[in-house]
């Protein structure tokens, strides 16, 4: 008698659990957004190069080599089926040393079908070494003194200064990459026209000409490729003549 009240008992378990399986329902997976950046390539290089694309931070991040030493970017981007994309997948992007400075001013916008869209952030990150520049002027009270370039009697007389450091790299595969600019103390800056290297460190700089950097104080930046420093201790520029 208790084997058959086992019995049933275990039958209706098994019915309960073959009704319990018949009532599930299948969960269908979220739909994708119609207006996503799937793939980032970088076409512009010896080997292609892929971007991480995140949807959460609408971002669009590149790790480029700092030994392509590129300018520009071209860009191949695949999009949700249906959707556009500003600029077009294949533009070429310029002035690749700001975006990895930190400019966060150049987006690729995808547009769906039905008209929603998203705007994606590029960033470059170059891996750059850090650029290291010592200062010339080791004490503020006393800053290190040069003179600027003069003409005389119609011939141009050069003076310059160097500057040392650490991954200072002025030039590859023919682009210049180091440029040196002087700031007086009103913010007024004076480029340099030349600067010629060893190696990567240290720059031989020439000064402007007196007529176009008055005497006075002035800062000293350089920005190599992705890099920029700006030396913390002015120093005195004068006239010879």
């Amino acid at each position: 008698m208790n084997y058959i009240r086992n019995t049933s008992y275990f039958v209706w378990l098994t019915l309960g659990l073959l009704a319990a399986c018949t009532d599930t329902e299948t969960v269908e997976p979220p739909a994708q957004r119609a207006n996503r950046v799937l793939t980032y390539e970088v076409a512009n290089t010896t080997e292609p190069l892929y971007g991480a694309v995140n949807d959460q931070d609408s971002t669009i991040k590149v790790y480029l080599p700092y030994f392509y030493y590129l300018s520009t970017l071209e860009g191949n981007v695949t999009v949700s089926d249906g959707a556009t994309v500003t600029p077009a997948s294949g533009t070429l992007l310029k002035n690749v040393p700001a975006i990895a400075k930190g400019d966060t001013t150049v987006y690729y916008t995808v547009t769906a079908a039905g008209g929603s869209s998203k705007r994606y952030t590029l960033l470059v990150d170059t891996r750059q070494p850090e650029l290291i520049v010592d200062e010339l002027t080791t004490d503020p009270e006393t800053p290190a003194a040069f003179y600027s370039s003069v003409m005389y009697k119609d011939f141009p007389i050069y003076s310059s200064l160097m500057l040392t450091g650490k991954n200072i790299f002025n030039t590859a595969q023919g682009t210049r990459l180091a440029k040196v600019t002087f700031i007086a103390e009103d913010g007024t800056e004076i480029p340099t026209a030349d600067a010629g290297s060893n190696e990567s460190i240290s720059l031989i700089v020439t000064l402007p000409l007196n007529t176009a950097m008055p005497n006075g104080l002035y800062k000293i930046r350089v920005d190599c490729y992705s890099q920029t420093v700006t030396l913390k201790n002015p120093i005195q520029i004068t006239s010879p003549l």
